[in-house]
């Protein structure tokens, strides 16, 4: 994953927020389980990047869901739909209980849809694969649907945000470019071998 990158650090920092706007609606439903001044998420509904959520009612039927759960992994043929209907991000501590989010997946007919692996660049979990921060994980669902300036966009509200597509700038480039899901789990396994998300959930057991 080594390689010089092209993205100008300029836009990855910016002192006065400022509403932006991308090509998908990006809800957020935060659990309450971590700190708001910690939170990405809060961030990201700030800057109007994301509408933040706190009841079923409010989330929309049969949105995507980046579901680190999910059987299913996201791919670049997905892009129109998900454009359409848009997608959520549960923002729950990876220490707590996703039984509030599986209700909530069933009640809303969700439909999740795990990233391919990646490493996190965020301070609290760098280098760690598949720790991605809310702001992290909606990159990379842009990025992979070929919304590549939405992705940046949303990453520069936080001035480490540029790190995360230089450390993930190959892994993301291929699942960018595949056709199928098939081509994606291909380039997963080669560039993280057999590493699979489940043990990464949940330390191997199960």
């Amino acid at each position: 994953m080594s390689g010089k990158s092209y993205i100008s650090t300029r836009l990855f920092h910016h002192k006065m927020p400022r509403e932006r706007k991308i090509s998908v609606k990006i809800y957020v439903f935060q659990f309450g389980d971590d700190d708001p001044r910690k939170c990405t998420s809060v961030k990201m509904a700030r800057f109007g990047l994301a509408r933040a959520v706190k009841r079923f009612s409010e989330v929309p039927y049969r949105l995507y869901a980046l579901d680190p759960f999910a059987k299913s992994v996201l791919f670049p043929g997905e892009r129109e739909t998900v454009i359409k209907r848009g997608f959520l991000i549960a923002d729950f501590s990876w220490r707590g209980s996703p039984e509030p989010y599986f209700k909530l997946r069933r009640a809303r007919h969700l439909i999740p849809r795990r990233l391919p692996l990646l490493l996190a660049a965020n301070p609290t979990a760098w280098g760690r694969p598949y720790k991605l921060s809310s702001v992290e994980a909606a990159a990379a669902a842009l990025y992979i649907l070929g919304l590549k300036g939405d992705a940046e966009e949303v990453l520069s509200i936080y001035t480490w945000g540029g790190r995360f597509l230089e450390l993930n700038r190959e892994p993301l480039q291929e699942y960018s470019r595949a056709r199928s899901v098939e081509e994606v789990l291909r380039a997963e396994e080669e560039f993280f071998g057999e590493l699979s998300p489940r043990e990464l959930l949940y330390g191997g057991k199960g």
